[in-house]
């Protein structure tokens, strides 16, 4: 190979190297901005639910309370991927059901905190978001918005393909170029 052959396919091999970074770095970018909508939804469903469950449950108690949520999260996961859950944040007495975190990293939840984590969850990443419920200045437990990051994978992975077909298709472009490249040289 000449040095014109040689040259040509080192940079054509260094800007497929730049392409191919910067569209893992788009691809990296969609990723967490589908995880961040993500975590609006899932803190603005939770904000919404949160008073009425605390209304009902002061009015009419804690039974009533944790059916209106059984309801809405029915409804919920039919036009979602979002499950609903009432579950305790303290000793394990008490209504409610186990959180999906472990129960340490709920620990001293203030009453006016909300804390998001992504955790496997049945091989999945999963995220869960978790708002305090106060009843009478007290905290009762938690109300948890869990749901799959599968839309973020998804994008990740669709961003992923067309990198890599765009980059498959320039590599083949910079082939074609370098074997042009060396026929001429080797004609000259």
């Amino acid at each position: 190979m000449k040095l014109a052959a040689k040259l040509t396919a080192f940079i054509l091999t260094a800007m497929l190297l730049v392409f191919a970074v910067r569209g893992y770095q788009a691809a990296h970018r969609q990723m967490v901005i589908a995880e961040t909508r993500a975590r609006e939804n899932s803190l603005l469903l939770g904000r919404a639910l949160r008073p009425a469950l605390v209304e009902i449950w002061s009015q009419e108690g804690s039974t009533l309370a944790l059916e209106m949520l059984s309801y809405a999260a029915d409804r919920v996961r039919r036009t979602q991927q979002l499950d609903l859950r009432f579950v305790r944040t303290s000793d394990g007495k008490g209504p409610g059901v186990q959180p999906l975190v472990r129960p340490e990293r709920l620990a001293g939840l203030d009453l006016e905190e909300e804390r998001v984590f992504v955790e496997k969850v049945a091989g999945n990443e999963t995220l869960l978001t978790y708002l305090p419920v106060v009843v009478g200045n007290q905290q009762v437990g938690a109300l948890e918005v869990s749901g799959p990051l599968t839309e973020r994978d998804n994008e990740f992975r669709a961003e992923i393909m067309q990198i890599l077909g765009r980059t498959a298709l320039a590599a083949l472009a910079a082939f074609i170029a370098v074997r042009s490249e060396e026929r001429r040289v080797g004609k000259e």
